[in-house]
């Protein structure tokens, strides 16, 4: 969560400083409860200094919204906002599927490098906290390990599937995802 355009700045400095790389954003724009987790200043510099650094962004459907600047409720929307934000400079964009209607009874992940792929998976009905983080985590490592990025992205998300089974309660509200427990 990166809250203001200084702080959006000094990361993306830090990034190409160290050439970071395989560098996954998953793009933290709200909280589960609505509330606003960087200004607008932030995600302008969001979209102009980072998302060009990044070798894949992964929002979810409000995150793609803001991102691109037009509504994501339907597949259709979510590959013109993949569009958009590929535009942007980053070389993939993943969007997370979860606040799309399903189809068939299943999640449908967008992936786009230039090129549409649906992922599709299976729905869970209450998401644990942290499942955007690890997700993105989890490619990154993946990438580390030299997985061309639809594999990193496919394995990514099998992994994800079984650690989805067993979220752990720690603390109050939703349980967590610890996909090493």
């Amino acid at each position: 969560m990166l809250a203001s355009a200084a702080v959006v700045r000094e990361v993306a400095r830090a990034i190409r400083k160290h050439e970071v790389p395989n560098l996954v954003i998953d793009p933290v724009i709200r909280a589960k409860d609505g509330t606003r987790l960087i200004d607008d200043d932030g995600l302008r510099a969001l979209k102009q200094e980072l998302l060009p650094l990044a070798c894949l962004v992964t929002p979810n459907a409000p995150e793609a919204a803001a991102l691109s600047g037009m509504p994501v409720r339907t597949l259709r929307q979510a590959r013109a906002a993949a569009e958009k934000i590929l535009a942007l400079g980053c070389s993939a964009v993943l969007i997370k599927g979860g606040h799309l209607p399903r189809i068939k009874g299943r999640v449908i992940d967008l992936y786009y490098d230039g090129r549409f792929r649906e992922i599709p998976r299976v729905a869970i009905p209450v998401a644990p906290r942290g499942t955007g983080c690890v997700l993105s985590a989890a490619i990154a490592a993946m990438l580390a390990r030299r997985l061309p990025m639809l594999a990193a992205v496919r394995e990514t998300r099998s992994f994800l599937q079984r650690a989805l089974r067993s979220p752990q309660a720690v603390g109050s509200g939703r349980p967590s995802l610890l996909p090493f427990s």
